[in-house]
């Protein structure tokens, strides 16, 4: 399956990899091994396999779209809140916007000034529409500006279930003096980005999003919380009928326990008033989505289903590998959402939660005395799983577990930490330090203590790359300051 990955990796979108007896050849394997393989590689939208004259393997790409939605369809499981989003989205709003600033080529900056001329002919007359309208061309340079496949794969992310949200959710409808004050807070931030101030970039990014937060608030105060955000009919795929079904299919299995039956396939059919290949065609398109699993059979039906943080994660960083993201965007991705996972999992003063945190630090303690390099590696998921679940976010857990999958990939030369005892444990003590401050329920300092434990690997990706660059006179990287 690895080397399949590695071969679709270093080909072109399209190209072939070789025909089935070639590849059975080349990898040494039975004909049901490779095919097992492939259906897992095609799963990860890295292969298309054709069967018959002209047939064989062929390289492919994930699309960035069909990740973000099934990253959606996740966050949508697990009830995720517009709370949630918009924590989530400030550091990486705030980090984007500082790399957009840094960002001097000519073309970009000419792009940037181009939509800044077409948003202010709009701007002091516009529309609910035309403010949104804005917005998505806006999220789309910065995303390109910032340079970043990671910031720009998360935003997506966000984006994509922000397009979920009910009416009732959207804080802008109906609203012109709240469009009209944020329209204007991001054109101070597109002339912060234009002008290269990373630093008040990165204010009026913050601004921005602190604005939503304080209208939702406004919006909640003396009310109940907002139902979980349901997939608009206008995002599913296919004919009307078929995307009516999707919806409600998908609908149906997250209103059932994980696992119960939705029903039987006759039972769905009367239901919902459809054909038999309409049905299994939308059960399949759910079932991709993993919300949903079908068995044959005297006893089958139709189940429902919970995607895998892992499995979410998995097919993230596939994507990211896809695009041959580097490890410095990995670094500049990582450090803002550790430090407001930190920030988080310090003000939840849950007992519960408490408790595991300081079992998980007095094992750790007496690990760190004697571990070697794979007890600091399972000790680093550990704490990310832990830390996960304290700061209370699904989406920032998500991201984690997408780099911390992504970080699988890297090869050894990439690895700050193999072969590098001294490096491991210091680190492995400067986790203690910020885990204590968590525990402590010093938000400020556990974000401060995050950020350096995080510089460590940045440090020590500089001083690697600057290794590699005397033994191979190859340029450097671009790095973070």
């Amino acid at each position: 399956m690895r080397r399949l990955r590695e071969q679709s990796l270093a080909a072109q979108p399209g190209q072939l990899i070789g025909r089935e007896s070639e590849l059975l050849a080349s990898l040494g394997v039975s004909q049901a091994t490779l095919r097992k393989a492939a259906a897992l590689v095609s799963q990860e939208q890295l292969i298309r396999v054709r069967r018959g004259i002209g047939g064989g393997y062929f390289a492919r790409r994930p699309d960035a779209t069909a990740v973000a939605h099934i990253a959606a369809i996740y966050l949508q499981s697990r009830r995720t809140g517009l709370e949630e989003i918009l924590l989530a989205l400030e550091p990486l709003t705030s980090e984007m916007g500082a790399l957009a600033a840094q960002n001097r080529d000519p073309q970009i900056l000419q792009e940037w000034r181009d939509f800044q001329d077409r948003d202010s002919k709009v701007f002091a007359g516009g529309a609910y529409r035309d403010f949104l309208k804005t917005e998505r061309e806006f999220s789309q340079i910065l995303g390109l500006a910032s340079g970043n496949h990671v910031l720009n794969l998360f935003a997506s992310i966000l984006f994509e279930f922000c397009g979920f949200l009910g009416p009732d959710e959207d804080i802008f409808r109906d609203r012109p003096d709240r469009v009209q004050e944020y329209w204007g807070r991001r054109r101070l931030w597109v002339a912060a980005i234009i002008d290269g101030d990373a630093d008040l970039t990165s204010f009026a990014a913050r601004r921005c999003t602190r604005s939503i937060t304080t209208w939702m608030v406004e919006e909640r105060l003396g009310g109940e919380a907002a139902a979980p955000a349901s997939l608009p009919e206008s995002h599913a795929k296919g004919p009307t009928v078929l995307g009516r079904l999707v919806r409600q299919l998908r609908e149906a299995a997250l209103a059932t326990p994980e696992g119960e039956p939705i029903g039987s396939e006759d039972q769905l059919l009367a239901l919902y008033k459809v054909s038999r290949p309409t049905l299994r065609q939308a059960a399949a398109l759910v079932s991709h989505e993993q919300l949903l699993t079908v068995k044959r059979g005297s006893r089958g039906g139709y189940f429902a289903r919970r995607p895998a943080t892992d499995a979410v994660a998995h097919i993230s960083a596939v994507y990211l590998q896809s695009r041959h993201t580097a490890l410095n965007e990995i670094i500049r991705a990582i450090e803002p959402i550790k430090v407001e996972m930190a920030i988080l999992a310090a003000r939840n003063r849950d007992a519960a939660q408490l408790d595991e945190l300081r079992h998980f630090q007095a094992r750790d303690l007496a690990e760190a005395e004697t571990g070697g390099y794979r007890d600091f590696l399972r000790s680093e998921r550990d704490f990310g799983h832990l830390i996960g679940r304290a700061c209370r976010n699904s989406i920032l857990e998500l991201f984690l577990t997408t780099l911390y999958r992504f970080s699988g990939f890297l090869g050894p030369d990439e690895d700050v930490f193999r072969h590098r005892e001294d490096r491991a444990r210091q680190y492995w003590a400067a986790r203690h330090k910020y885990t204590a401050l968590i525990i402590d329920g010093d938000a400020e300092l556990a974000g401060i203590s995050a950020r350096r434990c995080t510089r460590l690997s940045v440090d020590w990706m500089i001083a690697d790359a600057e290794r590699r660059q005397q033994s191979s006179m190859a340029p450097l990287p671009d790095m973070p300051p």
